[in-house]
């Protein structure tokens, strides 16, 4: 899978002769994103979801909301909606709701 890394040199500068360079050290370390949902339209409350890091939220508002675990660049995400808006009932479904983390954040659009 591709992954964003941030990557950093120590020693990388100096005069070479004729030996070999051993100095020279390279350190990554692979970028996480957060999970967000974005949900329109709710107008109940008590809309439940739940990540593939087993993060869950129950949300009474329109607008963004972020899990609290990240996820590396390169893995899955998974959102799954666990639990229908009450007080109106209301039917709510998430569009590409599954996929790889790319270079950013994923925001999950949520429609009820």
């Amino acid at each position: 899978a591709n992954r964003t890394q941030v990557c950093s040199v120590t020693d990388g500068s100096g005069i070479v002769t004729d030996a070999n360079i051993g100095s020279v050290k390279v350190q990554c370390e692979t970028s996480s994103f957060p999970i967000q949902v974005s949900v329109s339209g709710l107008v109940g409350f008590n809309l439940r979801v739940r990540s593939n890091t087993g993060d869950t939220m129950t949300l009474y508002s329109n607008g963004t909301h972020t899990f609290p675990t990240p996820v590396l660049s390169g893995e899955p995400y998974e959102v799954v909606i666990t639990g229908q808006p009450i007080l109106p009932s209301q039917t709510c479904t998430a569009t590409a709701p599954s996929g790889i983390v790319g270079a950013t954040a994923v925001i999950v659009p949520i429609t009820c």
